[in-house]
């Protein structure tokens, strides 16, 4: 079974994929209660791929930027 990702679903994105920001916020509150979180102060692979393919899809003639601009 193949498994599917979300691109570009990050932390804030969860209110999006729960429908509601309290919600959300109490799951990530029960995940991480007595946890070690580490942060390696590095952007994962999985981001900066996301991030140059929605700049190339940008710079595409007639496309317009997320945001509306061009």
């Amino acid at each position: 079974m193949k498994r599917r990702e979300r691109a570009g679903a990050g932390v804030g994105a969860g209110d999006k994929t729960f429908g509601d920001a309290r919600l959300c916020a109490a799951i990530a509150d029960r995940i991480t209660f007595r946890c070690t979180l580490i942060q390696t102060g590095t952007e994962s692979y999985r981001y900066q791929t996301t991030q140059e393919s929605l700049f190339a899809a940008s710079e595409r003639p007639g496309k317009q930027r997320p945001g509306g601009g061009r």
